[in-house]
């Protein structure tokens, strides 16, 4: 009987060990961010596709990029707009067929690095859950360029793609 007691004992003991056992969160480098698959990925900073030929809006969503390159236009509502203390600037191109469209919507008039407010690419929207950043290098009253990185949504699917990066180069 003894000897079933000190078995007993022991199994409970490693037992309790085992369970007590903590396994450390993951660590990724800096910038980095888990993606939906495991994998870990760059974070949304801005960085994007190398700026491509004028008046044109391209984004790459999975391993597909899209490029929207008719009737491209942008609009700057200056510092100070009511409602828009720091400006707005929208952006907006065509792709194929005129309801094929891009569309980026930053909340600033100037060049630097902000959080994307909205943008569209054809059947995709961006996921507002994610970090969105635009980097703007050029911004004047006859062209605008800059590149971002974004997290995409199909609108059809609702299937998500992280990590989807673009450019834009649009004169008037």
């Amino acid at each position: 009987m003894r000897t079933f007691y000190l078995k007993l004992f022991f199994a409970f003991s490693i037992a309790c060990t085992i369970a007590s056992c903590k396994l450390d969160a993951p660590v990724y480098p800096s910038g980095a961010q888990s993606g939906s698959n495991g994998n870990t990925q760059p974070g949304n900073d801005g960085n994007g596709l190398p700026i491509g030929a004028a008046s044109n809006i391209q984004v790459k969503i999975g391993n597909i990029t899209y490029i929207f390159n008719n009737a491209a236009t942008y609009n700057v509502l200056p510092v100070g707009t009511p409602g828009f203390a720091n400006g707005q600037t929208t952006l907006a191109a065509e792709g194929q067929t005129a309801e094929d469209k891009g569309i980026l919507v930053f909340p600033s008039a100037t060049t630097g690095t902000f959080d994307l407010s909205d943008m569209e690419a054809g059947n995709f929207k961006i996921d507002l859950t994610a970090q969105a950043k635009i980097k703007v290098t050029a911004l004047s009253e006859t062209n605008t360029q800059g590149t971002f990185s974004c997290d995409m949504v199909d609108k059809s699917s609702n299937k998500v793609y992280t990590h989807c990066l673009g450019s834009f180069n649009i004169n008037k």
